[in-house]
């Protein structure tokens, strides 16, 4: 899928799944949100977003609050991204198959997809996410490298763009990953008034370090912490030091 021109209007497919994690989905739509429009009048002109779940009915986020309305799922190809948002992870919870079967529908029809949070679980499961490396928070790496052995999780920064594949960690993160695609159609300074206003002073970069608990106690050098966060994430493998630093 070609990318648009600069200042045509950016739309947004949010397919928000059970007990999605509230505070990615904010940063993430917020910053649209204030790039839409002329200072906080919040009206759709420059970004157009739609929130979706299978039923159609309103979202449950993993802290209760409840987003509506909601529509059932739109023709993919009305959007430029469709990102899809998880929830607290519990192997016992029912997988929506409806979800995955329209994250499918999309991919055929060439919308790139965003994984926010642990919405990258739902494009795994979807069988969406073969052969690539799926950006997720250093909190959800063991869980995912148990989960799906075959994939490859990537824990030491904020998000990934494999083209018609976006990963992001969460939390904070979406808000950067939401300016580099506002920046991408809309132009930097659309996405820098959003951040300011967001109180952000800059966006992070996808390759930025995620910030984790270090055993070692604090280190100030970026690149040594993403050393580390590394090394704590493959404890039970030796990894060459050209791997590393290719890391």
């Amino acid at each position: 899928m070609s990318h648009p021109s600069q200042g045509e209007p950016l739309s947004v497919g949010f397919v928000l799944l059970h007990r999605f994690t509230l505070f990615p989905f904010a940063a993430f739509v917020d910053c649209l949100r204030l790039a839409a429009d002329e200072g906080d009048r919040s009206r759709q002109l420059r970004c157009h977003w739609t929130f979706m779940t299978s039923s159609g009915d309103q979202a449950i986020s993993s802290c209760g609050a409840a987003i509506s309305p909601c529509l059932t799922y739109q023709d993919p190809t009305v959007f430029d991204y469709i990102v899809v948002i998880g929830g607290v992870q519990n192997e016992r919870d029912q997988v929506d198959t409806t979800a995955l079967a329209y994250l499918r529908q999309a991919a055929v029809a060439g919308v790139p997809l965003v994984g926010l949070c642990t919405g990258v679980f739902a494009l795994i499961q979807a069988g969406l996410m073969a052969g690539r490396r799926c950006c997720v928070s250093w909190y959800h790496h063991r869980d995912m490298s148990q989960r799906f052995p075959a994939i490859e999780p990537v824990a030491d920064r904020l998000f990934i763009d494999d083209g018609d594949r976006l990963t992001c960690a969460g939390g904070a993160a979406a808000a950067d990953l939401a300016a580099y695609l506002v920046e991408r159609h809309l132009g930097k300074a659309w996405a820098m008034k959003s951040l300011h206003i967001m109180l952000i002073e800059e966006a992070r970069t996808g390759a930025h370090p995620q910030p984790q608990p270090v055993v070692f106690g604090k280190i100030e050098d970026r690149l040594v912490r993403r050393c580390i966060a590394v090394l704590e994430q493959h404890l039970g493998e030796a990894i060459s030091m050209e791997a590393l630093a290719e890391r």
